[in-house]
């Protein structure tokens, strides 16, 4: 975070979870394109749907991924991601 309006931000840090889940014998995480009745998965992180914290991604599992038998929820999974600028 910049100290002041005269000083540049180099560095900044975010942290998201991803829901990391078992389908078809393969580890993969729900995709952000997911539609109402078919939940595509992804194996690549950027294109994962992102929770701003835990218990958002454990609501989500509980109100749509607990009835479906094609997809095992392994767990919940942080993903720290950093930016740093180097002049």
């Amino acid at each position: 975070m910049a100290i002041n309006n005269s000083t540049i931000e180099l560095e900044k840090s975010t942290s998201m979870h991803v829901i990391l889940v078992q389908r078809d014998g393969v580890k993969k995480f729900i995709s952000k394109d997911f539609f109402s009745s078919c939940f595509p998965c992804t194996v690549l992180i950027n294109k994962a749907k992102k929770f701003n914290t835990e218990k958002l991604a454990d609501k989500f599992i509980d109100g749509s991924l607990s009835a479906r038998e094609d997809i095992k929820v392994i767990k919940v999974v942080e993903v720290i991601s950093t930016l740093k600028l180097n002049l």
